[in-house]
């Protein structure tokens, strides 16, 4: 549907703007002596291929490189989902960039090169008509998906008490259900192709409860175990599943969330560009996740897995809690509750001791 050599394709309905490889125009004269010599009788047909490479130097036609492929990526318009896009077509994919913001369109103009095409979409996928319109836009390309990376998501902070109702829902619908519901056309397609890969955007928070942002932590939770759990079904079918687990980094998150005065906002960040290479490096290699960004974020996510809830909560709060002390304090915190953990774990064992015993 849309060539090599088509050049800045642009169709405004439904906000979808395509850009592809462009190429030198063509006079008259260049366009008879290039008919003559494509033209050229029967036997001299295996001359094609040099003619037209001649042709296209002579005439400034640029060729374009092969592809690696089609890849879709959401929440595209900054942080990590740009500079996951970036990745993509830094490694010779076309891309297809979705967000809901009209900045997706200034981040598909700094996508674009040469030989690459670049297709953007504003959409709010928050509703399931837009995750149809998109998908419907990106089958009418023609082409399969490839790899995809899932990033849109939004968060809020503060306690559920004092923040609206609907921010919760937003949470749900963007992170949760557009995930599967996207997740689940993608997945179908590569199946039926015999491969592709999928990347879904978690948080290293999914590993505990978050208080002062527990929609956001426990739509992460739900978005990395649906990943881990959707990659065991599809082994043997050529699709892969990877979930990326960056910790704080450094976009737009905490502005949007309103958690800008947050012990974890005020705290070191990870560079998104940073968190987006070693999220392709790991889809790329098939991996079942990937704990992105500083060392920090692995050893926080480590704890968290392996820290009962009740302690992972603390640390969780004094991360998250509006107004909440300095990131040495929070140190002191984590340093604190770990220290009481074997305390904690004795009284366990002796608990459950008991009720054995009875």
């Amino acid at each position: 549907m849309f060539p090599f050599g088509r050049s800045g394709a642009t169709r405004s309905a439904g906000a979808v703007h395509r850009s592809g490889p462009t190429q030198s125009p063509r006079g008259p004269a260049d366009r008879d002596e290039a008919d003559v010599i494509l033209a050229a009788p029967a036997h001299l047909r295996g001359c094609r291929a040099l003619a037209e490479d001649v042709l296209g130097n002579a005439l400034g036609m640029t060729t374009p490189t092969p592809t690696a492929g089609l890849a879709l990526v959401t929440g595209a318009s900054s942080g990590i989902g740009l500079e996951l896009a970036r990745q993509f077509v830094d490694h010779g994919f076309d891309v297809v960039v979705v967000a809901e913001d009209d900045a997706i369109g200034t981040a598909a103009s700094e996508l674009r090169s040469g030989s690459r095409e670049v297709t953007h979409v504003q959409a709010d996928l928050t509703d399931p008509k837009n995750v149809e319109r998109v998908w419907a836009e990106v089958s009418a390309l023609g082409r399969p998906v490839t790899a995809a990376a899932l990033n849109a998501g939004v968060g809020v902070g503060g306690a559920l008490a004092d923040t609206p109702l609907e921010r919760h829902l937003e949470i749900v619908d963007l992170n949760v259900r557009s995930t599967v519901h996207l997740t689940k056309l993608l997945v179908d397609q590569m199946v039926a192709n015999g491969e592709g890969r999928i990347l879904i955007t978690s948080s290293i928070v999914a590993v505990a409860p978050g208080p002062y942002h527990a929609t956001y932590a426990a739509s992460k939770a739900f978005v990395h175990s649906f990943a881990e759990g959707i990659r065991h079904e599809l082994d043997g079918t050529g699709v892969t599943v990877t979930s990326l687990m960056p910790g704080a980094t450094d976009t737009r998150f905490f502005e949007r969330a309103g958690m800008q005065d947050t012990p974890v906002a005020r705290g070191p960040k990870d560079d998104p560009a940073d968190v987006a290479k070693e999220g392709y490096a790991a889809l790329m290699e098939g991996r079942p996740h990937v704990r992105a960004g500083s060392l920090k974020n692995a050893v926080m996510a480590e704890l968290g897995a392996h820290l009962p809830d009740v302690i992972g909560a603390r640390v969780g709060a004094a991360q998250a809690k509006p107004g909440g002390a300095d990131p040495a304090s929070l140190k002191q915190t984590v340093m604190s509750e770990i220290g009481h953990l074997p305390q904690r774990v004795g009284s366990l064992v002796g608990a459950v001791g008991s009720r054995v015993r009875r």
